[in-house]
């Protein structure tokens, strides 16, 4: 988690209020923090294509049942597709986590052993077919998986990406990154309390 002082606040980014607010565990978010390769890569932590639908998923693979599975989705508004990248809870012990994403040719040997391209991913823990349709899922499969919470996001988020396809993005400030940041933190504080 991103600490923040009273004499020196840190920059924030786009990327850690979307970490923060994403359902991941604490030390996820903390390990993103103290991986900026992590952050660099991570699909839901870039808005000018990409929309978080805010949901993960958790599983085993029956290749690797040590490790945790957790799929998250989002809306890639450029090219009007729905995607689910990975990140492995590697032993499921919360101690060190690899992102699982199509990683463009020339950038495959820049992320070091925190972030590997999607194909490593399905090679490990997608024999026996496991995951197999999983990266690009459509429309249906997300409705199928009758969570009106989700399906609600992502029937709105396609007309929000055709909406921010034809505006673009606004640039957002650091006090209004630090302000969302905060809200996002008492809201969690908040749930735990309840």
């Amino acid at each position: 988690m991103i600490k923040m002082s009273a004499h020196k606040s840190p920059r924030v980014s786009f990327a850690d209020v979307v970490i923060e607010a994403m359902p991941f565990s604490e030390e996820l978010i903390a390990w993103c923090a103290s991986h900026p390769e992590i952050k660099q890569a991570l699909k839901v932590a870039n808005p000018d294509r990409f929309i978080a639908l805010g949901h993960v998923t958790t599983s085993f693979s029956s290749n690797k049942p040590e490790d945790q599975v957790i799929g998250f989705y989002t809306y890639d508004y450029m090219a009007e597709r729905f995607k689910q990248d990975f990140i492995v809870n590697v032993g499921n012990t919360n101690r060190e986590f690899v992102l699982y994403t199509r990683l463009p040719k020339e950038d495959k040997g820049l992320y070091g052993r925190c972030v590997k391209d999607i194909n490593e991913f399905f090679a490990v823990y997608g024999k026996r077919s496991d995951y197999a349709g999983t990266h690009h899922p459509s429309l249906e499969e997300i409705t199928g998986l009758n969570e009106p919470v989700l399906t609600d996001r992502a029937l709105r988020y396609i007309e929000l990406g055709a909406q921010l396809k034809s505006d673009g993005l606004s640039r957002i400030t650091q006090d209004q990154l630090r302000d969302t940041l905060r809200h996002i933190r008492e809201a969690k504080i908040e749930n735990v309390k309840l």
